[in-house]
């Protein structure tokens, strides 16, 4: 049980105790002095400095006594330690509460003692400073009044050490955390720095970390450190986004974020990437941030872009062979078929029996021909103007389909095609309207040539818009297009139509005219029926080219 009622009270005692972190530290001179100033004023043989744990009586300092620690049932200080007032006892054979303890019936038969409390700041009991002796005997009141005065000195003592450790430790964690700090700041990839907005209106740099060695060599002459931020470190091109992005850091308190190039002596120049957050610091307007090398990253982009405008010109370049073999294959059959009646006709007319119906069914072959010719012009003509920049205007999606249904609706009813559209038609784009609905009527006619004689052939469109990027489904009753042809279905020329019936330049127009406003076209293998899917950007996300 505990030597105190209330067992809370002595879990806090014992807690203050802990905190001091005092208990079996090494002896201390300053504390010997004390205790034997204690026998020295109260003249006895014995003092010491004692501090209760839970179950032992530690001594911090003694004299008259080879010991370190008691048991603290028989430790004379756990009645001390009840109050606040010095305990005297001036025979312990005298008194009951001794009767049976070791201490005082033992050996060492100590009769006389006398304790001052240890009393922190906060209340706290650690123990007492006291003073015993093998005789029975009464203090003085100097006496007593000076052992007081001594407990005191003795928890001052304490208290001024425990500061000292804390403050100790916390250098000691301080220097570490410094420690840490220089060896990120030197190691980090880039330049840790402060900036301060100066007396005069200069950026002033107040700090940067070695990292800036690596940022900027001393032959660079970007000698940063302490140095003002002037207009010419900084790359003619750039130094307009880097005076907006520092105005509206300053005027809105906001994060500071650019991306340029410093440049220096002997031609040098680094693209680097600056963050930094900007606060008052004694009334003084002050960034700190990080500089980050990004001159790899802007070098291998222009590389890319580069090899990505070189792969660009070679695409054209095959697409265009590609399209030139192509329109001579699509143009030389009906060109050879003209030759080939222009010559029988020219043969047939030198003689004078010649067959007049024949000649007019020869010449019908020859304008079927040069129709066929007419179509194959025109399709070129829409795929060429797909890539001019005609006037681009804000329109609606209902009024693109609506326009993609009138040209087509002849081809719906001869084939009795029904024709479902399911679709926000208030959806707005900016675009070329024509050239969109176009693409989406050649689509429309591919299915209506598909259906014809099919049996209760339909068209469902169906449309939506999600996050600016409108989504056009086109599905017909047809049952897909063959694993063959799926590759080449968008190629110019490419057909699975008989001789004469398609020139395969409807989905490469309807292609090229909707990567041209950044939007695409595919072939859906997933649905059971043919579909394809058109990808068009909304108003609220239109990134069409505007030159």
């Amino acid at each position: 049980m505990a030597d105190v009622s209330d067992e809370a009270r002595e879990e806090q005692r014992l807690a203050s105790l802990y905190k001091m972190n005092i208990l079996d530290t090494v002896p201390e001179e300053a504390y010997q002095d004390l205790v034997k100033l204690a026998a020295s004023i109260c003249g006895t043989p014995i003092s010491a400095i004692t501090l209760l744990d839970r179950h032992r009586q530690w001594f911090k300092a003694i004299i008259g006594l080879d010991a370190q620690e008691t048991s603290r049932d028989v430790a004379f200080c756990r009645h001390t330690i009840l109050s606040d007032e010095l305990l005297q006892i001036t025979d312990s054979h005298l008194d009951e509460r001794f009767d049976g303890n070791p201490l005082a019936h033992g050996e060492l038969n100590l009769r006389f003692y006398a304790g001052a409390p240890l009393i922190l700041s906060d209340g706290a009991r650690l123990g007492a400073l006291c003073v015993l002796d093998t005789k029975a005997r009464e203090l003085t009141l100097e006496q007593k009044n000076a052992l007081e005065i001594l407990a005191r000195q003795v928890v001052s003592q304490i208290e001024l050490g425990h500061k000292y450790r804390q403050l100790e430790e916390s250098q000691k964690r301080n220097q570490e955390q410094k420690i840490l700090l220089d060896a990120v700041a030197d190691n980090f990839p880039g330049a840790l720095y402060r900036c301060i907005l100066n007396g005069e209106g200069q950026l002033e740099m107040k700090y940067l970390s070695e990292g800036s060695n690596r940022l900027f060599p001393p032959s660079s002459q970007i000698a940063l450190k302490k140095r003002i931020l002037s207009k010419e470190l900084i790359h003619p091109l750039d130094f307009p986004s880097f005076e907006r992005a520092i105005q509206s850091s300053v005027k809105n308190l906001s994060v500071f974020k650019w991306e340029g190039r410093l440049v220096g002596g002997s031609n040098f120049s680094k693209w680097v990437r600056v963050v930094s957050t900007p606060r008052f610091i004694d009334d003084v307007l002050t960034w700190d941030g990080v500089f980050f090398d990004v001159d790899y990253e802007k070098n291998l982009e222009s590389l890319v872009q580069k090899e990505k405008e070189i792969s660009v010109q070679a695409m054209k370049a095959a697409a265009f062979g590609k399209l030139a073999n192509g329109l001579a294959h699509e143009i030389n059959n009906p060109l050879a078929i003209i030759k080939g009646i222009c010559f029988v006709v020219e043969r047939k007319t030198k003689k004078p029996d010649f067959n007049l119906a024949e000649l007019n069914r020869m010449l019908s072959t020859v304008a079927e021909n040069v129709d066929r010719i007419t179509k194959i012009m025109s399709s070129l003509q829409g795929l060429a103007v797909s890539g001019q920049r005609q006037p681009l205007e804000i329109t609606t999606l209902g009024n693109i389909l609506e326009t993609a249904e009138v040209m087509v609706t002849d081809d719906l009813k001869r084939a009795s095609i029904e024709l479902e559209i399911d679709a926000d038609k208030s959806i707005t784009l900016r675009c070329r309207s024509t050239s969109i609905s176009r693409a989406i009527a050649n689509l429309l006619l591919n299915s209506c040539e598909a259906l014809t004689g099919s049996e209760k052939p339909w068209i469902k469109i169906h449309a939506r818009e999600k996050s600016g990027i409108l989504t056009i489904t086109v599905t017909d009753s047809g049952f897909g297009i063959k694993l063959e042809d799926r590759p080449f279905v968008m190629d110019p020329f490419y057909t699975t139509k008989d001789v004469g019936e398609g020139n395969g330049l409807g989905l490469a127009v309807s292609r090229a005219v909707l990567e041209d406003h950044e939007g695409g076209i595919e072939l859906d293998i997933t649905h059971k029926h043919t579909t394809f899917v058109i990808t068009l950007p909304t108003l609220i996300n239109t990134k069409v080219r505007l030159e």
